[in-house]
């Protein structure tokens, strides 16, 4: 998403964790609320609803609510996900239906205000989505349907409302609700309330901002004094408890606070297991997504939705409800980039496959640990049972297992250096619920041990917005074209016209304004007048170029670095380093000797994504990718897989230098490492299914770059949340060619509040049985003392 200005927060608004105390979770097969009105509304030609929803399914056409004609009068309105959008029909038919999709396992914040008696047809109804108004539909029908006057039966004398279904028999509601408030007779529209009476942005460092929840408090407030039948569902939504003054409670079926509610709340993210982890072995979710099961063979193995540092101390609980002593049912946690390359037909699927997860069963007498495709026994004895409960305490690089309360032993030396999930795998009937909140678990947590939710997350030192940003502009062809909105100087600027076949540009403030590299050529660095400037807050152009062509459309990514630069003599030969203070990029100017250089890049760690271009010569652009290895290369200009290559002396970055090859003359390398918050480079493996890999990077990606490295050729595929700021992505640029945007018809990808997944079934990013390399920068992380970033 752009850049928010961080929104003044009124009296009741100011987020912690506890500002949503509760919310409660509909099944997806019979759970909902109802009430019959016994009164008329202040003005049923008016009326707001504010509600947090998280799915937890993906599936059909779930409701979120109905005003359901039970009683005298015709009419309904239902607000509800179609195909993953969002709809709103009433009599006529659908008003509007988004073209952004919510397929995301975070919260969303809904917001419908109906005021049929604005003059302008087209407002009287209208959606914000996390703060924001949408004005990009699919069907826009509100100037037809929506009649002067009308009324829709919402909060109407006699009438039957429904909350979580379909007329009371299908289309369930399957995920969590929180703060459900309906005020009767105001609108927005009308001025009676605005969108930030309801929500507003936290800032996340300077740049950044994250749309939070008022408190309960707050919201119960509006409806008491609003009045009429206005109520506000909040700490007992699940009993359809209205906590207003106006005591219009609803009447659950099918579910209750007790069995239904959750400390999981948009205003302190609990970890469930994750729905978007599908593939060709999907797992079947239930009770929250709590609970994951597999009929069939070929075991699903499922993560959290949250991971954990590996320096941190975490513990869940796990009950074994089929299959335990079989091992059907595993349990245990899983390297987090690993989480992408599960559920794919060409591996051999269950958790410990690998040397980045460790998992955990039985076959009734003993409890086995296996890593790395090793099994060993833990402890003695200690068989497992159906509906016995394991607990698990991680506890910086130990994990020690537990069974009914009593110790099973413990697996040591796991890396810290990492982020971890909690995760089971299921197949053959193995059935597995999960306890995250700590007034679910059973047994006591061991001394210190706390429960996976973002507010035992730690707080990122750094937000990708201040150091990344993506603007639009539009070409002039003329002097003077200042772009800017970027909320820093940048160091480096990459343009590309979107809708015209042209070359990509780079500078950067180390070689100096005038100094133009491409990257989907092989040209050496020349030098230009119409990169004029760069600014306070953007770049100037002076001229056409191959960047400001009049009336076509650009993107340009922002990247801040650390000015232009300083002398660094860490290698064998000098060079002149610019470094992000967060530590996670680098602009490295040297001169090469002809020979392995080693070349100081500045960074507090060793690199993991090197670009490099002779700068004198006619040469391709040379990747290092560290899930490519150092013995091999990509090229920024070609489609190639990774190759053979002594480009990088066959060794790895250290924390110092870059080991490179290259003819004897000027350089640049640009550099980029993880970092919390930041910046994600990795790697995943394509499963060939619509429903992709899932890659989580813990914070909301503004920026993608996507590269086949092996299995096959493909482009470099460019995504970033400005061009679009919704989902699905289906326009990309590629690094390597001219050519204008092109569309992904099958689905691109989603870029969600904690990674990207796939939506396409193969080409550049999700062949079966390929692997692929990312660099993802972010926009903003949530987590500790910043609320939980909403769904996107």
């Amino acid at each position: 998403m752009p850049i928010f200005p961080a929104a003044a927060i009124a009296s009741g608004q100011v987020w912690d964790a506890d500002t949503v105390a509760a919310s409660a979770w509909f099944d997806g097969s019979a759970d909902y609320l109802a009430k019959t009105w016994g009164s008329a509304p202040n003005d049923g030609s008016k009326w707001i609803v504010s509600v947090w929803v998280m799915r937890t399914g993906f599936g059909s056409s779930p409701f979120i609510f109905e005003s359901r004609t039970g009683g005298p009068g015709s009419g309904r309105i239902n607000l509800y996900f179609n195909s993953n959008a969002i709809s709103v029909s009433e009599d006529s038919g659908t008003a509007i239906t988004t073209n952004a999709v919510y397929r995301d396992t975070g919260w969303f914040h809904l917001v419908l205000s109906l005021d049929s008696d604005d003059a302008t047809a087209a407002d009287r109804l209208k959606l914000w989505v996390n703060g924001e108004e949408v004005t990009s539909f699919a069907l826009d029908n509100r100037a037809a349907n929506i009649a002067s006057g009308a009324t829709y039966n919402w909060m109407a004398n006699g009438v039957e409302n429904v909350i979580g279904t379909y007329n009371k028999s299908t289309l369930f509601f399957d995920g969590y609700m929180a703060q459900f408030t309906s005020l009767d007779g105001v609108s927005i529209q009308n001025g009676d309330y605005s969108i930030t009476d309801f929500g507003a942005f936290t800032a996340a460092g300077t740049n950044g901002s994250i749309w939070s929840p008022i408190a309960d408090s707050a919201a119960v407030a509006m409806a008491s004094a609003t009045g009429g039948n206005s109520f506000s569902l909040t700490s007992g939504i699940g009993d359809g408890t209205d906590a207003s003054s106006n005591s219009n409670d609803f009447t659950p079926t099918s579910m209750s606070q007790a069995a239904n509610g959750s400390a999981n709340s948009p205003s302190n993210h609990y970890a469930v297991m994750n729905p978007n982890i599908t593939g060709e072995h999907p797992a079947t979710f239930a009770e929250g997504a709590r609970r994951v099961s597999r009929a069939s063979a070929d075991a699903s193995v499922t993560p959290s939705t949250l991971a954990f540092p590996g320096t941190g101390n975490f513990y869940a609980e796990a009950q074994i409800i089929a299959d335990a002593t079989t091992g059907q049912a595993a349990v245990g946690i899983d390297y987090a980039p690993q989480i992408g390359n599960y559920n794919v037909t060409a591996n051999n699927n269950y958790l410990g496959r690998t040397a980045t997860a460790y998992g955990l069963t039985s076959n009734g007498s003993q409890t086995n640990w296996r890593n790395n495709d090793s099994s060993t026994q833990l402890g003695s004895g200690a068989g497992w049972a159906d509906n016995d409960i394991i607990g698990l305490h991680y506890d910086s690089g130990d994990l020690t297992v537990y069974l009914n309360g009593a110790l099973v032993g413990t697996i040591s030396s796991i890396d810290t250096s990492v982020h971890w999930h909690f995760a089971s795998a299921c197949e053959s009937g193995g059935d597995v619920r999960w306890y995250f909140q700590e007034d679910e678990w059973t047994y006591s947590a061991p001394s210190g041990a706390k429960a996976l939710c973002t507010a035992n997350l730690n707080t990122a030192a750094y937000q990708g917005a201040d150091y990344f940003n993506a603007v639009l502009y539009t070409g002039n062809g003329a002097t003077g074209q200042a772009v800017s909105g970027f909320g820093f100087q940048p160091d480096l600027v990459w343009g590309k016209h979107r809708d015209l076949a042209e070359n990509h540009n780079i500078f950067d403030a180390v070689r100096g304004a005038d100094k133009r590299l491409r990257t989907n050529a092989t040209d050496a660095e020349a030098t230009t007048s119409y990169f004029d400037s760069f600014d306070s807050d953007g770049f100037t152009l002076d001229g056409t170029g191959d960047i400001n062509a009049a009336t076509y459309a650009a993107v340009s990514w922002g990247f801040k670095a650390g000015g232009s630069g300083a002398a660094n003599a860490d290698g064998s030969i000098s060079s002149t380093v610019s470094v992000a203070d967060a530590g996670h990029f680098s602009v490295i100017t040297t001169t090469m000797t002809g020979g392995t250089d080693q070349i100081g890049h500045g960074l507090p760690d060793a690199p993991e994504l090197v670009i490099m271009k002779d700068l004198s010569n006619a040469t391709n652009w040379y990747v290092y990718h560290k899930d490519a290895g150092e013995t091999n290369e990509l090229y920024l200009n070609l489609t190639n897989a990774a190759s053979a290559s002594g480009r990088w002396g066959n060794l790895a970055p250290t924390s110092t230098i870059i080991y490179a090859l290259l003819a004897a003359s000027d350089a640049v390398l640009y550099a980029f490492r993880s970092v919390p918050g930041v910046c994600k480079v990795g790697s995943y493996i394509g499963n060939g299914a619509a429903g992709g890999p899932f890659v989580w990077c813990g914070f909301r990606p503004r920026f993608l770059m996507i590269k086949v490295a092996s299995g096959g050729t493909g482009n470099w595929e460019l995504w970033d949340t400005q061009r679009l700021e919704y989902n699905p992505h289906t326009d990309s640029l590629r690094a390597n060619s001219s050519a204008a945007e092109v569309t992904f018809a099958s689905g691109g990808l989603d870029i969600l509040s904690d990674g990207f997944k796939h939506r396409q079934t193969s080409g550049d990013m999700n062949t079966s049985g390929y692997t692929y390399v990312y660099l993802a920068i972010a926009d903003v992380a949530g987590g500790g003392n910043l609320p939980p970033v909403p769904g996107r």
